[in-house]
């Protein structure tokens, strides 16, 4: 097995100081309420990246960004955080990072399935 097979198989999206804070019915729980909001908020996102409505993107950059920070998503979250700084000061839309939190999302939802 290569290095990256190892990374791939060993990776999780989720830190280990958080899900250390829960038992395991009260962690998939918490995570699935936050693939189910989670779910909404990308949706939403999506919506407003297509109509290029700046304040709604950032809101619901924001939304995911603090939802990621609770749950301990410490590939998702500081990326998100960065986007939303990044729309707030200049209304800029970074598309590697929206392409980014899409796919980085997507591992969440694959990880959280397999709970």
């Amino acid at each position: 097995m290569d290095n990256i097979e190892t990374y791939e198989k060993n990776y999780s999206p989720i830190s280990d100081v958080f899900r250390e804070d829960y038992n395991d019915e009260d962690f998939k729980f918490v995570m699935n309420l936050f693939l189910k909001e989670g779910c909404q908020t990308m949706a939403n996102l999506s919506d407003a990246l297509e109509k290029d409505d700046m304040d709604q993107i950032e809101f619901w950059v924001h939304k995911i960004a603090g939802s990621a920070e609770v749950v301990g998503a410490s590939n998702f979250f500081p990326v998100a955080r960065k986007l939303e700084f990044s729309i707030r000061d200049n209304s800029l839309v970074n598309e590697d990072s929206i392409s980014y939190l899409l796919d980085e999302f997507q591992r969440i939802e694959d990880f959280i399935k397999k709970l």
